[in-house]
């Protein structure tokens, strides 16, 4: 009699499951070991984002505004790392708005000072995420985007991809922090992304840093306005940055379709 070393199943015409390839090679899929690398940076990360949102929210009230300032102002030094920590978790997680971030950063450091804590904390939070989705790779960073790295194609073959990045960060209301994770996928170098992206981002954060300023002053009808503005500007953003990616797209496709010289007609 002969004894068959397989699966006993077979004999009885049950299914047999296969096994993971990461089982069969007893080592883990890389892939796999990304996937639970980015969930567990992300879990981490938004629980800490969540943590802030009621920090944020006092800024809207004066008695909370003053008690988040003194406390964090007490803090000296260590206040400003703190919240340098919060713009990267803006940066990275970008689901809070980093509007209310940069206004907060109004609030406790002033214009100027408002401006270069959030710029050193968009810096880092953007160097992050470039050398992050480097190593977790296009189509594993796309598929956590849902896809929707699709309509930022044309920068990879554009030409002038820093023109292109600097109207794409300098256009009110366009998702910056979700472009930045699409950027390292071009050959745009990080050097010359965080040059182009920094001075871009200048009107916006400087915009709601003076706001931010102006509320703390006491001016709330100055804060009202450049609210009102920074509204109206980020809707018109929005309508002029699906214009800009529609028509970018279109002449990508038209460039495609031309016959390469030399070809036979």
């Amino acid at each position: 009699m002969k004894y068959s070393l397989t699966d006993p199943r077979e004999h009885f015409g049950g299914p047999v499951k296969k096994q993971p390839n990461f089982l069969k090679s007893g080592k883990p899929d890389p892939k796999t070991v990304k996937f639970i690398l980015f969930v567990f940076v992300f879990l981490i990360l938004a629980a800490a984002g969540i943590a802030m949102l009621p920090h944020l929210g006092k800024l809207f009230s004066e008695s909370g505004r003053d008690a988040l300032v003194n406390t964090v102002r007490a803090k000296g030094a260590t206040g400003v790392l703190f919240f340098i920590g919060v713009q990267i978790l803006q940066v990275v997680l970008f689901i809070i708005p980093g509007e209310v971030v940069e206004v907060a950063g109004g609030v406790l450091y002033g214009t100027v000072g408002g401006y270069a804590v959030c710029t050193v904390g968009s810096v880092i939070g953007s160097v992050i995420i470039y050398c992050l989705v480097r190593r977790l790779g296009y189509d594993f960073v796309n598929g956590l985007m849902d896809g929707k790295f699709g309509k930022l194609a044309f920068l990879k073959k554009k030409e002038n991809i820093e023109l292109a990045v600097f109207i794409l960060f300098l256009i009110p209301g366009t998702p910056k922090d979700g472009l930045t994770y699409f950027v390292p996928f071009t050959n745009l170098s990080l050097p010359r992304f965080l040059v182009v992206s920094t001075v871009a981002r200048i009107p916006s954060v400087i915009s709601s840093t003076f706001a931010g300023a102006s509320l703390e002053s006491g001016n709330i009808t100055v804060s009202l306005i450049v609210f009102a503005i920074t509204a109206v500007l980020g809707v018109a953003g929005i309508l002029i940055d699906r214009r800009y990616i529609q028509n970018q797209n279109r002449l990508q496709n038209q460039q495609s379709a031309k016959p390469a010289k030399g070809d036979c007609q």
